[in-house]
């Protein structure tokens, strides 16, 4: 939106930041041939991840943030605890916890030398190997080994296990469980098959545990879009401008209500395109998508149905309202009447998309070999700049691959290449 209406409804800028990354990650998939995706986007308090179909999200009307329902379009994302500074801890029975503590930036991880003194994901990542020891992550920050170590053996000490590295691999082993089990709740348990999906991994630590989450799905297709660190904010300059309104109709679904939807649509858009001409957009470019949102009689939730036309045919929304309903809750209740509650239009003025092309570095792309627990203890796993890896060349995991800002650690069993686009496209081995 333009800062004007920021100004106006800064109700609409909630959660704009997650929203920019799937933004971004549907701008990085249309360049490959995936059209549904699973953004997953790990930062250091959380991860955010978002279900996408046919290179569309999928809208929310239903919000609630700290306890307040928010009416308002928001892409449908799911949040939970769990990110790089996400801090382990063992409870009164001896439960070894991830999270939803974070470390936050200060003082941050144990290894960050900020004085912080609770183990953290990133922790954990760094004693396995899965962190430059070398490089200074973000260009600034160099993780200290010496600093972390005692903090790992009191732990796995407390909790009776072997040794302090095992204690590391369980406690990245709860986080991905935890973000395994959110990715469930926005695929599955909706009726999608996470199979189907490329998974779309940015954040600064959203490419480290990839493979893992992939394993766990069964998904066999990855997708590392360069930038992964920052990859919200580049969603944010490639977003269209949009513009919501809605008018409630509460009317039933019969021929004789459809006059009344079509001059609702028109209203609609013409609302819409004033407020996009306001902010400085030619009405002849904005782009005007209509929908409705519908309900059995007599319940209290409704479904947004799109619709194709100003004058939509009541026939056509009964069978699409019914096939929607179907493929959410399993069922439908065909024969029973149908309720338009809202109608709503969106007016979008579209704009020009940042065009991505790798530039391979000319150097060595292997930094080093060093050992790495993927799962277990491998020695001499190679380490690869991504900015220096080759078009098109393909290499076998286990490998870490090493950039500004993220960190991609693949798996044994998968494959791993670096596209015209600057993705790296992560792919199950046959």
């Amino acid at each position: 939106m333009s800062i004007r209406r920021a100004k106006s409804f800064p109700v609409q800028t909630i959660l704009s930041g997650p929203a920019g990354g799937v933004i971004a990650g549907i701008l990085a998939g249309r360049g490959t041939p995936a059209r549904h995706l699973i953004t997953y986007d790990m930062g250091g308090t959380s991860t955010d991840v978002s279900m996408i179909r046919d290179l569309r999200p999928r809208l929310s009307l239903d919000n609630v943030i700290t306890g307040i329902p928010l009416k308002v379009p928001q892409i449908d994302i799911h949040t939970v605890g769990a990110g790089g500074g996400s801090i382990a801890w063992v409870d009164e029975a001896g439960q070894l916890h991830v999270g939803p503590r974070s470390a936050g930036s200060r003082p941050g991880p144990i290894c960050y030398g900020r004085g912080g003194t609770e183990i953290t994901v990133t922790d954990a990542n760094l004693m396995l190997g899965r962190l430059a020891l070398r490089r200074k992550l973000g260009g600034k920050i160099t993780p200290s080994l010496d600093l972390v170590m005692p903090a790992f053996e009191a732990m796995a000490i407390r909790l009776k296990i072997a040794d302090p590295y095992r204690m590391a691999d369980g406690i990245v082993r709860i986080a991905v469980a935890k973000m395994v089990a959110s990715i469930r709740e926005i695929s599955v348990a909706r009726g999608h098959d996470p199979r189907e999906c490329t998974l779309v991994a940015f954040g600064g630590a959203g490419p480290m545990h990839a493979t893992q989450i992939a394993d766990d799905l069964n998904i066999a297709s990855i997708l590392v879009p360069p930038f992964a660190g920052s990859f919200s904010a580049l969603g944010l300059l490639a977003s269209d401008i949009r513009q919501d309104v809605a008018e409630t109709v509460l009317m039933l679904n019969a021929p004789e209500s459809m006059n009344k939807i079509a001059a609702a649509f028109v209203r609609l858009a013409r609302q819409a395109r004033e407020g996009l001409a306001a902010d400085g957009f030619d009405a002849d470019s904005i782009d005007i998508e209509r929908s409705l949102d519908m309900r059995y009689k007599g319940q209290a939730f409704e479904l947004n149905l799109p619709v194709t036309t100003d004058h939509p045919d009541s026939r056509d929304l009964d069978r699409g309202f019914n096939e929607a309903y179907a493929k959410a809750y399993g069922h439908a209740n065909e024969g029973d009447a149908i309720e338009i509650v809202n109608a709503r239009v969106a007016g979008i003025a579209r704009t020009a998309k940042p065009l991505l092309r790798a530039t391979p570095l000319p150097a060595e792309p292997l930094i080093e070999r060093r050992t790495v627990w993927i799962p277990d203890r491998q020695d001499g796993v190679p380490v690869y700049d991504r900015d220096a890896l080759a078009i098109g060349a393909s290499w076998s995991g286990p490998a870490v691959i090493e950039e500004t800002g993220a960190t991609t650690v693949v798996f044994p069993g998968w494959t791993v290449r670096r596209d015209a686009h600057d993705n790296l496209l992560i792919e199950r081995a046959s």
